[in-house]
């Protein structure tokens, strides 16, 4: 791809919903000629809705989070020990306050695949968070994308 904007994380996640919402467009259209209510295709539509919410609350908020931070882009998967602090259950963030390995005192941490009582539940407590760190320009790990948490007490 020769345009650079159009690798970034969050273009792809636009691309995502642009290609729901054409096929979203495209089962209202032919429904309706065939002659289904509005009902019934509001129901053939409503997993595509749900994608698309999902999309818009994890996806985006996420490829937005690397894209700001300007960090590089090549993760590298780890496995961190650390207490969780500073829980933002809105944005699907946390802090992890490390208590082991050579990374600085704390790491700004986003996750997707959780409900919000499960990820509550992680915070005062000491976990294992696996998932792909993204480093600034000098090495320095900004941004943990979370794959996996384990509670360790």
């Amino acid at each position: 791809m020769s345009n650079a904007s159009s690798t970034t994380f969050v273009n792809i996640v636009d691309r995502k919903v642009n290609n729901l919402l054409d096929g979203i467009a495209v089962i209202r259209r032919e429904a309706r000629g065939a002659g289904a209510s509005d009902g019934l295709i509001d129901e053939m539509c409503e997993p595509y809705y749900d994608l698309l919410r999902n999309i818009l609350l994890e996806d985006y908020p996420l490829a937005k989070a690397i894209e700001e931070s300007e960090l590089s882009q090549s993760p590298e998967q780890i496995s961190v020990r650390g207490d969780v602090r500073e829980m933002d259950l809105d944005s699907r963030r946390f802090k992890l306050k490390i208590v082991e390995n050579s990374l600085e005192n704390k790491l700004a941490c986003v996750y997707r695949d959780t409900a919000d009582n499960e990820a509550a539940e992680w915070f005062d407590k000491q976990v294992v968070v696996t998932g792909f760190v993204l480093r600034d320009s000098g090495g320095e790990s900004r941004l943990l994308a979370v794959e996996k948490v384990e509670v360790v007490h």
